[in-house]
């Protein structure tokens, strides 16, 4: 007989495991993030576990998670967090930004909508737009401007999984705020050109000539994408492999709160779906040191499956992404020698946009 496990019951029993690692300021544990071994505050995984304790709390309805989403919610709110009352501090790294591009500032602001949704205190949400109205947009190059902690905007950042996951988190404020944001409508109808895509529809990591102006940097963009075509290696391939669920994922995100927009019928995003169907996708994804090892790979997918109808693809990877990354004996998402354990066991938070599912714990389905 089959051992199995309700994928919600596993988010409780996680979520039980985090309120042992709850600190005395409302911070969780900090850590890097993954291949880049960029030291990190506690902003990012906080955030993360935020939105673990309300998803248990929703499933559950035990008080303890609420305390502990409050506690976590007031320290992403307080000076702690935002030092100077800009942006999120997120990293320590000499030579790079504090705020990790746009995309540490979008974890942040999805924090505090979905805490917005259960407590519906309106200087959460004040927050949450104000963060986003910080990030200057460029109409013509279709993409924000980081802004770092000390409030100097220090130019875009070029990886495009952030740009589309800051605009997500703008679509997730839309919803919440009733408001319509003219930089994310821009981002959105821009979209099907900026996506770029490989020829087997595997999303670019670094679309060659987006946000890049004047023909110098045009230059430029396209002999660092020959240099790496001709790279043996395929890096930067590779490097998009293991980020394709992460995009599929913001793009999941777009489509359910705005379904409207028929995300999935655009016909680049359709090509990245196909992906998933290709007999080499698997092992080209285990091959990726920032596919399971880093990014939940199995629920970013399984999510992606579930927008577009395919159930049975979706209890599939989710069943990929337990048997890799879920330690029953910790009841934490650490197993499977990841970069950072901290890190990983918060990014179980990505689980919560999923429908609940039965897990097989005693072997692969």
């Amino acid at each position: 007989m089959k051992n199995t496990i309700r994928l919600y019951e596993l988010l409780v029993i996680s979520a039980n495991k985090g309120l042992q690692l709850l600190q005395q300021n409302g911070a969780m544990p900090s850590g890097h993030n993954g291949p880049y071994n960029d030291p990190e505050t506690s902003v990012r995984n906080t955030s993360h576990w935020l939105i673990i304790f309300l998803k248990a709390l929703e499933i559950s309805a035990d008080k303890q998670f609420e305390d502990a989403a409050i506690k976590c919610l007031k320290y992403i709110m307080s000076s702690d967090a935002r030092p100077h009352g800009f942006t999120f501090w997120h990293r320590t790294k000499k030579g790079k930004d504090s705020t990790n591009g746009v995309i540490g500032q979008a974890w942040g602001i999805e924090a505090l909508v979905e805490a917005y949704k259960v407590f519906g205190e309106k200087e959460i949400i004040s927050l949450a737009l104000d963060l986003f109205n910080l990030h200057p947009y460029d109409e013509k190059l279709n993409g924000w401007k980081i802004v770092d902690i000390d409030g100097k905007h220090i130019g875009f950042d070029y990886t495009f999984n952030h740009q589309l996951w800051f605009a997500a988190t703008g679509v997730l404020l839309e919803q919440a705020t009733g408001k319509l944001l003219r930089s994310v409508q821009s981002f959105l109808e821009a979209l099907p050109r900026n996506l770029q895509i490989y020829p087997d529809g595997i999303i670019k990591h670094v679309p060659t000539l987006y946000l890049k102006h004047g023909m110098i940097e045009k230059i430029k963009a396209s002999a660092f994408e020959l240099k790496h075509r001709l790279d043996s290696s395929k890096h930067l391939y590779y490097k998009s492999v293991g980020y394709h669920g992460f995009n599929l994922y913001a793009l999941s995100i777009i489509d359910e709160t705005v379904p409207s927009l028929e995300i999935f019928e655009v016909s680049k995003v359709k090509k990245a779906m196909s992906v998933l169907e290709m007999s080499n996708f698997g092992n080209n994804l285990e091959k990726s040191k920032y596919g399971y090892p880093y990014n939940p790979a199995g629920i970013e997918l399984a999510y992606a499956c579930q927008r577009v109808a395919k159930e049975k693809e979706s209890k599939l990877w989710i069943q990929q992404q337990f048997d890799r990354t879920f330690d029953l004996t910790a009841n934490l998402m650490i197993k499977g020698k990841p970069f950072d354990v901290n890190t990983a066991a918060a990014r179980l938070y990505e689980a919560v946009r999923l429908k609940d599912a039965e897990i097989v714990t005693d072997g692969r389905i």
